[in-house]
């Protein structure tokens, strides 16, 4: 279905923070494990490879492809070589090992701090010690002739709204011209991004995922209620769409 372009907006490099001082949940590293919980009515939800790193304790999160549900391995099953099969391209494509194809991402200030690195730095990452929690996650590569996301508001007391956030930039100055993808430190990304508010196919596909997480997560935690929760999407090259994080959330303990 044609996406039907309202309106362009140019972000300003404005830092927007959020307290989470009385919430169950913070949006990166608590909560994918609120994500893979067993047990009745499981959520089926494609995510990407995604590691969770505090201190020396280590969790893999990804999506099995039979069952579509997220499962979490750790402990000796979540050593260097089960890591690297999940995040890593193949060990033959010397360009690929190369190019950058990992987010590190990490909380900073109530926001979320992002980078982009090549699958070189993996073994680093692995090796130091690790302050406070640190997630790594494998690069979804979206479909289509430029960078974009789906970022897609849902709350509990108006109507659902998506728009999508794109690696076509636009210039600070005339000589600069170079498109960055988004996934750069977040204090240089938002100065140029482009916003585009939609209607569409893939809005209504992101708008049914987001109020399916919210139920999942309040289904597993009686005390957790949502007013609202950001939650960012990529539609990948064989049109799949993956959840990509929690990009922030109103959500108190009742």
């Amino acid at each position: 279905q044609r996406l039907k372009l309202q309106h362009i907006v140019v972000k300003q490099n404005i830092t927007k923070t959020r307290d989470y001082s009385k919430s169950p949940y913070r949006p990166l590293t608590d909560f994918f494990p609120a994500l893979a919980r067993k047990g009745p009515g499981r959520l089926r939800l494609r995510i990407p490879p995604t590691l969770i790193l505090e201190g020396t304790d280590r969790a893999l999160y990804f999506t099995e492809e039979q069952s579509g549900y997220i499962r979490r391995v750790a402990g000796d099953y979540c050593d260097d070589t089960i890591i690297a099969k999940m995040l890593l391209p193949s060990m033959k494509d010397p360009v690929a090992m190369g190019a950058p194809t990992l987010l590190i991402k990490r909380m900073s200030d109530g926001g979320n701090d992002c980078q982009l690195i090549n699958p070189r730095m993996l073994t680093n990452v692995l090796r130091d010690s690790v302050d406070g929690a640190l997630l790594v996650q494998k690069y979804i590569k979206p479909r289509g002739p430029c960078d974009a996301m789906y970022r897609t508001t849902w709350k509990r007391s108006s109507a659902p709204s998506t728009v999508l956030v794109t690696g076509q930039k636009i210039p600070l100055a005339p000589e600069s011209n170079e498109g960055r993808f988004a996934a750069v430190p977040v204090k240089d990304a938002d100065a140029t991004s482009n916003i585009l508010s939609f209607r569409g196919g893939g809005a209504i596909i992101t708008h049914k995922i987001a109020s399916e997480i919210v139920e999942f997560v309040e289904h597993g935690n009686s005390r957790c209620r949502f007013e609202s929760f950001v939650g960012d999407f990529i539609k990948d090259e064989h049109e799949q769409w993956y959840f990509v994080q929690a990009k922030s959330f109103n959500c108190t303990s009742i």
